[in-house]
């Protein structure tokens, strides 16, 4: 970034909130011993090749510790939901229908309030209308428990269909990867990313995505309500509102940067457990206790110190928006007693207004909140189109086909390498004949195991030919 673009940059009222953000206790870069122990964080680490494959390097798989577009992600995690919009389209009704009960609910307060004043004041018996408003609202709190159960009913039901979906698919194309891909990875990390990641995906969807829609619903209707009653109140209380949407938008775009992070910690630590416990006889065999211990602890050390700062981010947002909106609460109380004690407003539309307000300012940060747990789903989701995405390297050709093997084997100048520049096999010349038994003797390293490794087509030779039958292997079906 140039220096221009920075200073662009800090100009905008957000970069105070990135300021403040980095200044606080633990939220400055990562130490380096942590961040190596981060896949993305650490640069990639070069295995040695050898004749049972390339070095195991766990980290060298990954680039780049950032998410990617979020809207991307968005419109494709939207496919999947697109079977079931029949049920997605009741739920936002179930959803509409409670937010506009719970907008008309401050106004039967309101005209309740002026009605026992009323009363009061001359010396009367509550009317019989305060009492059915009484009923009203009692009725309508019913309804919009039912309505809000049957919402959380549809979308659990949706989100678990979609993350099978995701998961069946993730798991296959698992299946079609070639062994290249899997040499460099840590399997924990692909087995984090087909359980916690899309688990993480199903929570968000379930319990989250309709208590947003109900906090985009419920401040439009609010808004519009206030307006209607008394412009001059609605503007007041509309004061502390830009300044709990900008820090909502700033805290949810570095939050977001830590979820990606600690999604990708997860692995780490995911992936070294999964290495160790398969290898206990050997670590037991070289007494490496302790030394894995220390391992085990700086990649545990890292996912703890991602994980504190991501969820300090989501918890200190709901504080400090509450605290905004009980400014703009308190400058409501006193601009709406002026406006009482001047006629300009009743009592029962200040009651009102303060209701509003309330319900003006809890959805801002409930949606914030909610906004940084999409942020965690968003880049468990980009994880996993991540695996998807990868095109497997070992293909059948166009005009492959099905074809009885005798068992005639030829290698014509065959040349190949695990790393690019690092050849395992160089002009490989090798026939025989179906019943031929063959032994490939050779040092540790000297390609024994990669030419069974080329014949099985576990990968592709960089050139030559490797015939079965007189037919090159790349024409099977594989």
């Amino acid at each position: 970034m140039s220096d221009a673009n920075r200073s662009a940059g800090s100009a905008v009222p957000g970069g105070f909130f990135r300021r403040l953000i980095g200044k606080l206790p633990g939220f400055g870069p990562l130490p380096e011993e942590y961040a190596a122990q981060i896949p993305g964080d650490s640069k990639p680490v070069q295995g040695q090749p050898g004749g049972h494959g390339p070095g195991r390097g766990p980290m060298s798989a990954f680039a780049g510790g950032r998410a990617k577009d979020s809207r991307k992600t968005l419109r494709r995690l939207a496919v999947y939901f697109s079977d079931h919009k029949g049920a997605i389209i009741m739920a936002l009704i179930a959803v509409l229908v409670t937010t506009g009960l719970s907008s008309v609910g401050p106004m039967l307060m309101g005209r309740a309030v002026n009605l026992a004043a009323g009363a009061v004041g001359g010396a009367l018996g509550l009317p019989e209308q305060f009492f059915l408003i009484l009923l009203a609202y009692a009725a309508m709190v019913l309804i919009m428990s039912a309505f809000q159960g049957a919402s959380s009913w549809l979308m659990a039901g949706v989100s678990q269909r979609v993350v099978h979906i995701i998961r069946g698919k993730l798991f296959g194309q698992i299946q079609k990867l070639s062994l290249r891909f899997f040499d460099n990875r840590e399997k924990g990390d692909l087995m984090s990313r087909l359980t916690n990641d899309v688990e993480t995906v199903s929570s968000v969807i379930t319990n989250n995505v309709g208590e947003f829609v109900a906090g985009v619903v419920s401040l439009t209707v609010t808004l519009i309500f206030m307006l209607i009653l008394n412009w001059r109140l609605a503007i007041i209380a509309l004061v502390p509102v830009p300044l709990s949407l900008l820090m909502t938008r700033y805290v949810a775009s570095v939050s977001r940067k830590y979820f990606y992070r600690q999604s990708r910690a997860l692995g780490a630590v995911n992936g070294f457990v999964e290495e160790i416990v398969s290898a206990q006889q050997v670590v037991k065999v070289f007494c490496r206790e302790r030394e894995e211990e220390a391992r085990f602890a700086r990649r545990n050390e890292a996912h703890m110190q991602l994980a504190i700062r991501a969820q300090v981010l989501t918890g200190i947002m709901m504080p400090a928006i509450n605290l905004i909106n009980n400014i703009g609460f308190a400058l409501l109380a006193a601009v709406g007693g002026w406006f009482v004690v001047r006629g300009w407003a009743d009592v029962g539309l200040l009651l009102t207004f303060f209701m509003y307000a309330r319900n003006f300012g809890r959805p801002i940060a409930q949606m914030g909140q909610v906004f940084a747990q999409i942020q965690s789903a968003l880049a468990g989701a980009e994880r996993v189109f991540e695996i998807m995405d990868e095109v497997p390297e070992i293909q059948d050709e166009p005009d492959a086909v099905d074809h009885r093997i005798r068992g005639q084997v030829t290698f014509e100048q065959v040349n190949f390498g695990y790393l690019p520049g690092v050849p395992v096999l160089k002009d490989i010349n090798l026939s025989a004949q179906p019943g031929q038994v063959i032994a490939l003797v050779g040092p540790t390293g000297a390609g024994k195991t990669t030419i069974v490794n080329l014949l099985t087509r576990f990968y592709d030779i960089e050139s030559g030919k490797i015939e079965i039958d007189g037919m090159d292997i790349r024409r099977f079906h594989k």
